[in-house]
């Protein structure tokens, strides 16, 4: 099958911009323990995606503890919400992306965003820059049951865009993206500069790694004539 979906990171990938994840996570940490999540269900190296990714199950575990998990996961959602409109104004384009966006767009890609921001950042974000239009599906994290790396995330995105996993390439600067698109069988193109370093992007697997917005386009090009 030929590549008919890119599907973008948006955090590191499409933009640049400062969230004080320590401090988002330390005030998350505060508030699920005060529900009566103890301190050993964290673990120092994991985000608290990961941790909202376990967190049902282990509130279905311990049903007499604190709030229920929807109303948890909501109040780490405004937590979150809080935190990235803070310096939202200093975002700023990854050098190339809009070209490449463009160029993507004329070639007949559909184009869609998996995201773990919330969606008041990122429709901010896709506004700021005019990058609404480019993308026929975006999926924030309000809209997935559970989030990157975990597969349901972009499967709900791959079913908004009408395409098989096959058919389909995430870029992203993360060991997540990596891993959410190799859950499905999708091609993962690891973007430097942002999350990763290049030797975590390989030895989480990527399949191809972009030096610079330009080389996506590059990938992709060489992935078709390889499947065709």
């Amino acid at each position: 099958m030929t590549i008919k979906a890119v599907i973008f990171d948006l955090h590191g990938t499409i933009v640049e911009y400062k969230v004080n994840s320590k401090a988002a996570r330390a005030e998350v940490i505060q508030f699920l323990t005060e529900q009566g999540i103890p301190q050993s269900f964290f673990s120092p190296n994991e985000s608290y995606f990961d941790a909202l990714n376990k967190l049902e199950s282990y509130v279905k575990e311990q049903p007499a503890k604190g709030k229920s998990y929807q109303q948890m996961r909501k109040r780490v959602f405004e937590i979150l919400d809080k935190y990235e409109m803070e310096n939202i104004e200093t975002t700023c384009l990854i050098p190339g992306m809009l070209e490449t966006l463009q160029t993507l767009k004329k070639m007949g890609f559909k184009l869609g965003l998996l995201t773990v921001n919330g969606q008041k950042a990122t429709d901010r974000i896709l506004a700021k820059y005019g990058l609404k239009d480019y993308f026929q599906a975006v999926i924030a994290r309000e809209m997935a049951p559970r989030f990157k790396p975990n597969p349901l995330h972009l499967e709900a995105l791959l079913k908004m865009l009408e395409v098989n996993p096959e058919e389909a390439v995430v870029v992203g600067d993360s060991v997540s993206d990596v891993k959410v698109a190799h859950a499905v069988k999708a091609i993962a193109i690891g973007v430097l500069g942002g999350l990763a370093s290049k030797d975590d992007l390989l030895r989480a697997g990527t399949d191809y790694i972009s030096n610079s917005s330009p080389d996506i386009i590059s990938i992709i090009k060489r992935v078709n004539s390889m499947k065709n």
